[in-house]
């Protein structure tokens, strides 16, 4: 099957609906994981199409987390469910 380019309103959709840091439920703006999402499509799009792996869109993900909220160690791995959670949802709607 062909490859699908993944969209940046899916991430977008994809990081709201998992909301991570419990932001959205706290009141922020809804566009609260935008520049998140940007960045994870801009990684994503610099793989090569045999490196577009679910591992390596998770890792994407909590590399980004880690730059964006300066997360510890710890923290991040309290977070790396969710942060599967986001990979396998937007990955999933690549295939």
């Amino acid at each position: 099957m062909m490859e699908q380019p993944i969209s940046l309103n899916i991430i977008k959709s994809a990081l709201r609906d998992e909301d991570i840091e419990g932001l959205l439920a706290q009141g922020v703006p809804v566009d609260e994981y935008d520049s998140e999402a940007e960045a994870i499509l801009t990684a994503w799009q610099q793989l090569k199409t045999n490196e577009r792996t679910s591992a390596n869109l998770t890792a994407i993900v909590t590399v980004v987390w880690r730059q964006f909220f300066h997360r510890e160690p710890a923290e991040l791995d309290m977070r790396f469910p969710a942060f599967q959670n986001v990979a396998r949802r937007i990955f999933e709607s690549n295939t």
